[in-house]
Order: C-alpha cells, then sequence, then structure tokens
C-alpha cells in the first residue's frame, strides 16, 4: 500500500509498572518520516520485481544483479544523508 503501520501489542509484556512510550521513541531511528517513506519505496521496488520475476522469471537473474549494482555493490558515504543517496540509486534505477 501508500501507507505505513505498526501492530503494538500491548499486553505481552508482564512487567508491572510499563510507561507509556511514543512508538517513534521506542524504534529509536532518527528521521522516522524519511525512514518510512524508505521502506514504502523499497518495498515497493521488491514487489514490482516479484510480479515482474513471475511473468518472465528468466530475467530474474538479471535484474538481481542489476539491483545489487545499484543499492548494495557501491558503498555508502556515511558523511552524506543515507536517504539522499538512496534516492538518487532510485532515479538512476528507474531510468
Amino acid at each position: 500500500g501508500e501507507s505505513f503501520n505498526y501492530f503494538i501489542q500491548i499486553h505481552e509484556c508482564p512487567y508491572p509498572n510499563k510507561s507509556k512510550v511514543k512508538i517513534k521513541n521506542w524504534l529509536g531511528i532518527e528521521n522516522i518520516e524519511k525512514y518510512e517513506v524508505f521502506v514504502l519505496k523499497w518495498h515497493k521496488i521488491i514487489k514490482n520485481i516479484s510480479e515482474f520475476a513471475e511473468e518472465s522469471p528468466s530475467t530474474l537473474n538479471q535484474i538481481n544483479t542489476r539491483l545489487l549494482s545499484f543499492f548494495f555493490a557501491a558503498g555508502y558515504d556515511y558523511e552524506k544523508d543515507f536517504y539522499t543517496q538512496f534516492e538518487e540509486r532510485l532515479n538512476a534505477w528507474m531510468n
């Protein structure tokens, strides 16, 4: 889909004196909004590849090699924003 949801299991912890914590604080992910956009886009890429592979399984190896090349083979610069670098690679992937 186009949205992001979390499943909260509120009765799973047996500890009696629990305090309320916001999900974004509990996750501890910086820039959670950017993270959620990234996850949705990444999921869409994988979903599209899976659907395409069902129609044309002979090209799956080529697609996987290209995916690895675009998103994993070249390292990310830790001095720069990951999400910006991902968007640049995504734009290159789409062209």
